[in-house]
């Protein structure tokens, strides 16, 4: 299929050689085909055509980013941001790599500027929960980790994120709540069982708490 459409592609470059659209997609396309020097001709193509072209400077990005061209890829998402300011995927996409340089700090600044021009992106929010963890900034981490919860209330390691976050933030009550949550999700956890129990000591509930310290011990 994207043989075939490559082929229209060409044509359509031939009848149409001033359209950037068409080469860009013919980036895309030759990309997905893991023709590197044909995807970097055509996007290189459609930013001639159309020197604003944003989105053809972050593909240039993604396409040196896979070649481990950590330089190249820097210097496309950051042309692309500088083109539109609020283009979400150039942010969150020069985050990852910036955490690939172990730049921390300037990578939490791109995941904030992508969340806030789209604070329901799930991929940004998880992004977010990681690092704010990483940071031990658990404040940032609850807020980022409540968002992803409304987007994906299955998911394991937020719902875990966000009883540590209450847990250390001394809220036992949220905690013992997320706590509950995360074993019925993973039942067999020797470890939530007793952060359960000690949840439950914070708020005075001994009796339960006991109950879940021998649970744990049976599973151990």
């Amino acid at each position: 299929k994207f043989t075939e459409a490559i082929t229209k592609g060409n044509k359509l470059a031939v009848q149409y050689p001033k359209d950037a659209l068409i080469r860009n997609i013919l980036g895309s396309l030759y990309m997905r085909l893991g023709k590197v020097d044909q995807a970097i001709s055509n996007y290189d193509k459609a930013i001639e055509l159309k020197p604003d072209y944003f989105e053809a400077f972050s593909n240039l990005g993604s396409l040196y980013n896979g070649l481990n061209d950590l330089s190249k890829a820097t210097k496309h998402f950051e042309k692309a941001i500088e083109i539109n300011p609020l283009f979400p995927q150039a942010h969150f996409n020069l985050a990852n790599l910036l955490i690939k340089q172990k730049q921390i700090n300037k990578a939490k600044k791109h995941y904030m500027a992508s969340a806030v021009i789209d604070p329901n992106s799930l991929e940004t929010n998880e992004s977010l929960v990681e690092i704010f963890l990483r940071c031990k900034e658990w404040t940032a981490t609850k807020n980022h980790a409540e968002r992803v919860f409304t987007l994906n209330s299955k998911s394991f390691i937020t719902i875990f994120s966000l009883a540590q976050c209450h847990m250390r933030l001394e809220e036992y009550e949220k905690c013992a709540f997320f706590l509950r949550k995360a074993i019925n999700l993973s039942p067999n956890s020797h470890n939530l069982y007793l952060q359960l129990g000690d949840a439950l000591d914070c708020i005075g509930v001994n009796d339960h708490s006991m109950s879940l310290f021998l649970k744990a011990s049976k599973i151990k």
